[in-house]
């Protein structure tokens, strides 16, 4: 039994054992095996790019094509292919008929449904017009109510000074039948009398209703005048306060913006802060010359067409001079507006490099000052 036991225990352990050492050299792997880039890239009448990025002797390769204002991309692995654009796409293409069936088929269902709102839409508008017709109706007719009422309660004001006349007519005769008997002469010369009398009553009360009716004018002009100036008065002092409103939000959006520029300065003149920003900026520095190709080529070709803009592009060109180190070759062209281009560039990355400056940077002093020194900002902003 122990025998057994041994063998059993023995071949756990060189399983333990092998799935260690396959995790300790994949990580190694993953550590220290660079990842290679190369980049070709043309330019003469149309863009055509081309990218290939591999790891562990293209067991991982990735492939970049851009042609034709295209883009692939393919993956394979241990040299299986797993993702390709272009076979995606051919099947959309045999997708495309039967999308197209059902487009026609919704956009026959959104012709009639458009169909029917468009039907519904002109009822509306009718209904719509024919309730306007009506407002507008209403109101003329509510206008020239308004218009009428003073001349009405005037014409009921005469026809009451019409019945009292009437009635002292009629009280005059009533005392001269009483009196006696009267001649004709007599009766003619009292009824001319009691005419006169009418008449001078009659024009009386038409003066009397001019008269009111000039009150009643020049009250309401008072009025709108009136009324005219106290709109003006409540615009200016609206106006005023909005004004003083506005001064009020200005003042304050200064004083807020002066106590926020006072924090930068701080925060700027602070010397931790200033040592983690040389310290970030340096290990940004490291970062991008790791990233950056170790081969390099360019042949650029330009030219705007006007001499002038062209050689002050090739002046800034030369004044970088020391960065490409005679890797770019500028051909410039004082005659046409050109651009031609040919890019060949090859590079590697180490992710134990980035993981080394990445840790430097975050265990820095410095830096974690800084970084507390922002969010206190962000907080107080």
């Amino acid at each position: 039994m122990l025998h057994v036991l041994l063998i059993i225990l023995k071949v756990i352990g060189i399983i333990l054992a092998v799935a260690l050492g396959i995790i300790l050299v994949s990580l190694i792997c993953i550590l220290f095996v660079p990842v290679r880039y190369k980049i070709e890239a043309k330019k003469k009448e149309d863009i055509c790019a081309r990218g290939r990025i591999s790891w562990l002797c293209s067991v991982l390769l990735i492939k970049i094509l851009y042609e034709k204002e295209k883009l692939g991309i393919q993956l394979r692995v241990f040299g299986y292919c797993i993702y390709d654009s272009d076979s995606e796409k051919r099947i959309r293409k045999r997708n495309k008929k039967s999308v197209k069936k059902k487009k026609k088929t919704k956009k026959k269902k959104a012709n009639k449904r458009k169909d029917n709102k468009r039907i519904e839409d002109k009822q509306n508008e009718k209904k719509q017009i024919k309730e306007r017709q009506i407002r507008e109706k209403q109101v003329a007719i509510k206008k020239e109510k308004e218009i009428e009422e003073p001349k009405d309660n005037m014409n009921d004001w005469h026809k009451q000074e019409k019945s009292s006349l009437i009635a002292k007519d009629r009280i005059i005769q009533s005392r001269v039948k009483l009196d006696g008997i009267v001649t004709d002469d007599e009766d003619n010369d009292l009824k001319i009398d009691i005419d006169i009398i009418k008449d001078n009553d009659i024009l009386k009360d038409n003066n009397r209703i001019d008269d009111n009716i000039e009150i009643v004018d020049d009250v309401r002009i008072d009025e709108t005048i009136l009324d005219k100036i106290k709109n003006k008065i409540n615009n200016l002092k609206n106006k005023w306060n909005s004004f003083l409103e506005k001064l009020k939000h200005i003042k304050n959006a200064i004083k807020n913006i002066w106590a926020k520029f006072s924090e930068i300065l701080k925060f700027l003149k602070d010397e931790q802060n200033k040592a983690g920003l040389l310290r970030g900026f340096q290990s940004l520095r490291k970062l991008l010359k790791h990233l950056y190709p170790k081969k390099l080529k360019l042949q650029l070709k330009y030219g705007t067409g006007d001499p002038c803009s062209t050689g002050q592009i090739l002046a800034i060109l030369s004044m970088l001079y020391p960065v490409y180190n005679g890797n770019i070759q500028v051909i410039p062209c004082f005659e046409e507006q050109i651009l031609e281009f040919n890019l060949e560039a090859l590079g590697r990355i180490r992710i134990i490099s980035l993981l080394i400056i990445c840790i430097k940077l975050i265990r820095d002093k410095n830096f974690k000052y800084l970084i507390k020194s922002i969010q206190k900002i962000k907080e107080e902003l």
